[in-house]
This record gives structure tokens, C-alpha cells and sequence, in this order.
């Protein structure tokens, strides 16, 4: 079953994160991870009791906000990822890596503007380098879904036509419609990575941030020759 990971720290843009990756979800047929990373002391040096206590405490915070994620069913099969890390971005790209991920969501950054996807800065280290595909909600998207007739638009696609092809078949399962005009009204936007990128990953060009940034619907980044529904090859190739 496909993967998704939601950058998940309790605040509003991550339930729109979460609102997302629902969507996105129910079309690909994938499970829902959490994640929350924590800050770990970086140095190789044998940890104080002093440091092991703070991140002791740092986890059990982590796993309580990771519980209080809305919407879930009792019962619901849902992986709740507290992990220690440097940084947020190498965490998740290493869990993601791990777990084979589809896709890792984030929401926006606080300081966006309203309405807007603005990617914080984990989300943009991810996408010069994650291994599989970066999605992004707007500013707000908890309240609202993916509308029902998917009207999907193609940016920057790669020589590959992997945008057009994730495009093709979220369209083909929502009953929607496909557009290369980034212009159009879509209800979510799919950009392919730069042709410089290598093979499996994800490196978006400087065009290609600004159209992100202006985006007003959900943005799926996707790693070069890597559709949506290639978790399988993914995972092999990162192996």
C-alpha cells in the first residue's frame, strides 16, 4: 500500500497538511503517517544524563501532540513517527527513504501569505532534495478537500512526463480533467523537477518556486521519472 507522510506539529497548517494528504490519499489508495521531529543534541559525544532526560521528554511531547491529530477513526491503522533529528528536513527525507513514502505533505509556513501555499523551510530543502514526491497545502485548506471532478494543472514538467502522467491518472480515478496551462483555475497544481535533477529526486528550478509560491490550490512536487503510483520502483531504487 502507498505511503503518505504528513510534517505533523499540531498548529493549524498542519491540519491543512493533514486535510491534504487525506485527499490525496483516498485517490491513490495510500495510508496516512504523522511525523514530528524533535531536536537531538548533534555532537558525537556520550549524552549527559542531563541530555538524555531533555530528549526523554522532548519524545514524550513529541508522541502526545502526535495523539491528539483530529480525524481519525478508532482503530485507524495510523503510524505515529516521533523522531529525533538535526534538522526536520533530513529526519523526514530519512524516514521517508525508510518507509518507501509516496509523498510527504507539509502545510505553509505561519509567515505566508493567507490562502497561499508558502513552503517553510524544511519544505524547501525537500524540494532540492527528497527522494520522492513533496506536496504542499495552502494556507486554510482544513476547510475544504479536493473537489470531487479533479481539475488537475501540469507545470515544468520533466522529459519523463511524469507531471502529466500523476496528473493523468488522479484525474482518470476523480473523474476530472487535466490541463498543461498553469494559468487555468486548477484544484491542484503537479510540477515536475528541473531536468538538471538526478533520477529520483526531487530539485525544482527558480521558475518553478515562484509558481509554487504564487500557488492558491495544493502543490504536489514530484522526483524526476517518478509518477505518482512509482513507490514500488522508489523503494527498490533506494534499496
Amino acid at each position: 500500500m502507498p505511503k503518505i507522510i504528513v510534517a505533523y506539529d499540531g498548529t493549524p497548517h498542519a491540519e491543512d497538511a493533514l486535510a491534504l494528504a487525506r485527499s490525496l490519499g483516498a485517490l491513490l489508495g495510500a495510508r496516512i503517517d504523522l511525523a514530528y521531529v524533535y531536536r537531538a543534541d548533534p555532537s558525537n559525544r556520550p549524552p549527559s544524563d542531563v541530555v538524555r532526560g531533555r530528549e526523554e521528554f522532548l519524545r514524550r511531547e513529541a508522541a502526545t501532540l502526535l495523539s491528539r491529530a483530529s480525524g481519525f477513526d478508532p482503530g485507524a491503522p495510523v503510524a505515529r513517527h516521533a523522531i529525533a533529528g538535526t534538522t526536520t528536513a533530513s529526519a523526514l527525507r530519512e524516514l521517508a527513504d525508510r518507509e518507501h513514502a509516496e509523498l510527504i505533505v507539509f502545510g505553509s509556513a505561519h509567515d505566508g501569505a493567507a490562502g497561499r501555499v508558502h513552503p517553510g523551510s524544511a519544505a524547501r530543502r525537500l524540494l532540492q532534495s527528497a527522494h520522492c514526491a513533496v506536496a504542499i497545502a495552502p494556507d486554510g485548506f482544513r476547510k475544504r478537500a479536493l473537489a470531487d471532478a479533479l481539475f488537475a494543472a501540469v507545470a515544468h514538467d520533466d522529459p519523463e512526463r511524469s507531471a502529466r502522467r500523476s496528473a493523468d491518472a488522479l484525474a482518470a480515478r476523480a473523474k476530472g480533467t487535466v490541463s498543461e496551462d498553469a494559468s487555468e483555475h486548477a484544484d491542484l497544481l503537479i510540477v515536475g523537477s528541473s531536468g538538471h535533477a538526478c533520477t529520483g529526486r526531487v530539485q525544482t528550478s527558480a521558475s518553478a518556486d515562484r509558481l509554487i509560491r504564487a500557488s492558491r490550490v495544493p502543490v504536489v512536487v514530484l522526483a524526476r521519472e517518478h509518477a505518482l503510483g512509482d513507490a514500488d520502483a522508489r523503494g527498490a531504487q533506494a534499496a
